[in-house]
């Protein structure tokens, strides 16, 4: 009888946990400065929630994101609000779980923002979220300076 209840106990744990967004991404080959990428979450009429990971050098630059830096200014803390992890760098793989707790439903939207100094800028990638999301895959001229970007979700 315990061990059901010590596997109840798990299985219900387990339910409980919240999702996570994976992102497993590989980089584009490249040269000359590497690209700042911001993932951030909004409601399908364009209200800032929520920053879920920025990656760059230097936090300064990030105001030069400028689809992500129009979508959070009407905060009032001109902080960051979000994990910051190291650029990733050209041909690097890396795997990332970042919390999807709360945005998994309609209305929600998830963008993501790519830019190099001098280089492209890819800020047009929007995903509706649902409460079944079932996950993207990104390659190719839509990837931007991902060679590969493929979200799954966790639960």
């Amino acid at each position: 009888m315990s061990r059901i209840l010590v596997a109840l106990a798990l299985a219900a744990a387990a339910c409980a946990a919240d999702p996570q967004f994976v992102f497993d991404m590989t980089m584009a080959d490249g040269s000359g400065d590497k690209p700042m990428i911001v993932a951030w979450i909004e409601k399908a009429d364009g209200t800032f929630v929520r920053t879920v990971q920025m990656f760059s050098k230097d936090k300064k630059y990030f105001k030069d994101m400028e689809t992500w830096e129009a979508a959070r200014t009407g905060k009032a803390d001109p902080g960051f609000d979000a994990a910051v992890g190291a650029t990733l760098a050209y041909g690097q793989h890396k795997v990332v779980k970042l919390s999807a707790k709360d945005v998994l439903a309609d209305g929600y939207v998830l963008r993501i923002e790519q830019r190099k100094d001098k280089g492209g800028w890819y800020k047009k990638f929007k995903a509706p979220l649902t409460a079944n999301w079932p996950g993207l895959t990104l390659e190719g001229k839509n990837a931007g300076y991902f060679a590969k970007l493929v979200i799954t979700i966790e639960r």
